[in-house]
């Protein structure tokens, strides 16, 4: 599992990407903070959460309609949200699975700090046990 997760932090062209989730639109379903799996499958039905691109950011939200093969209609399931006509390019993927409040971790790693407490912590505790199993009684 926790390769999987990994694996997601790395963009994969045509396979599963993850997402931090920074908007509140899919609120109580996906909440702010949480991490996303999604799917580029370009097959879309309605009731199908997606993660999509346009000028606000990646955002998440839910298939309402199809309309037509190249416009798709969705809203967020937070009250506040209104339903918008989207272009199906700016769709990103289909959610696979949600992680609530994930998202905090993955976008700490993402920073200088958490990058050194991801690699420097850990290899300071290897070291420190290496140098105890090896030190002389």
């Amino acid at each position: 599992m926790p390769v999987f997760l990994l694996l997601t932090l790395l963009p994969v062209p045509g396979f599963y990407h993850g997402y931090s989730v920074t908007d509140r639109e899919m609120e109580p379903v996906i909440p702010y903070g949480g991490f996303v799996v999604a799917w580029k499958s370009g097959g879309y039905q309605p009731g199908d959460s997606i993660v999509l691109q346009d000028g606000l950011g990646v955002r998440t939200a839910r298939v309402i309609a199809i309309p037509s093969n190249e416009r798709i209609l969705v809203k967020g399931d937070a009250g506040h949200s209104r339903a918008k006509l989207i272009q199906t390019s700016s769709v990103l993927g289909t959610i696979l699975f949600r992680l609530p409040y994930f998202g905090y971790v993955v976008e700490f790693i993402r920073t200088v700090p958490g990058a050194v407490i991801l690699i420097v912590a850990p290899a300071l505790t290897v070291l420190i046990v290496g140098i105890r199993a090896f030190r002389p009684n």
